[in-house]
């Protein structure tokens, strides 16, 4: 569609806004011509912002960024997200996987702040079994721009419904087949 839509999420990470813990930011996306073309993510706890605009790459504070070159799990970092929404033995099983391919994780709370931790190199996967899409877009579009493989569902499915994201460095792609396979039949790539 022509339409412009901004999708923002004011706090990224509320509650860990509202407690203190330092990771928490601001999430925006611009939709337009049906597909995600800019995401602006600023990163609070680093005062960074990062940005992408589709087909120009990806940029923390206006210098390029790239997703890790990682190949081996025993040195991947994995930031993981949990919701609700979805069965907790689903994700017990997807840590328990991680576990045994030698893959740390951590969990921190704030998706849109995760996606850019692997645009940045620094983290190799970010994965939840469902988000919002203020919650997700403007930062899967900077992770896809630095190199990373993202698969979220169709734009209109993440505008009205949310659902599942993984965004991962290439270079762990045989490895984490079960992820997209969680994601489900509705998501794509990005």
């Amino acid at each position: 569609t022509g339409k412009i839509l901004w999708v923002v999420d004011p706090i990224d990470g509320t509650t860990n806004f509202i407690r203190g813990f330092r990771h928490w930011g601001v999430s925006i996306a611009i939709v337009a011509y049906g597909e995600v073309q800019v995401g602006v993510v600023y990163d609070a706890a680093v005062d960074k912002v990062y940005s992408a605009i589709r087909g120009e790459g990806a940029f923390k504070d206006g210098h390029p960024i790239q997703a890790s070159a990682v190949t081996d799990p025993n040195r991947a970092i994995a930031i993981l997200g949990h919701s609700r929404r979805t069965d907790f033995q689903t994700y017990q099983q997807i840590c328990q996987t991680l576990h045994v391919l030698g893959i740390d994780y951590r969990r921190m709370g704030a998706a849109a702040i995760g996606l850019v931790r692997v645009a940045d190199g620094i983290a190799d996967l970010y994965y939840e079994g469902h988000l919002n899409g203020w919650d997700m877009l403007g930062g899967a579009l900077i992770a896809h721009e630095a190199g990373a493989l993202v698969h979220l569902p169709s734009l209109d499915v993440a505008l009205t419904d949310g659902g599942p994201v993984v965004a991962h460095t290439a270079g762990l792609k045989e490895h984490l087949a079960f992820l997209r396979q969680h994601a489900g039949p509705l998501c794509g790539h990005l």
